[in-house]
């Protein structure tokens, strides 16, 4: 069975946001069972944590890669991705 998973990594200069506060811009990578189909390039408008993880998930996102993330963002975050 074959396992599809989408990835929001906010980056900075090519590199991986330090942290999570400043989500703008970020790769939506989707990978299949490990390999990377594809990776593209979304800004994410600068609005509340809720609405930010409302936004990951009608990208289909499942997973946030990032430097480091406050804990209450991390709630927000994991109340609608999980």
């Amino acid at each position: 069975q074959l396992e599809r998973i989408r990835i929001i990594i906010p980056h900075s200069s090519g590199r991986v946001s330090p942290v999570f506060d400043v989500v703008e811009p970020c790769y939506l990578v989707e990978m299949e069972n490990g390999e990377e189909l594809s990776r593209r390039d979304v800004n994410i408008p600068e609005v509340g944590i809720c609405d930010k993880a409302k936004i990951f998930l009608q990208l289909g996102a499942e997973v946030v890669i990032c430097g480091a993330i406050t804990q209450v963002q991390e709630s927000a975050l994991s109340s609608y991705l999980v």
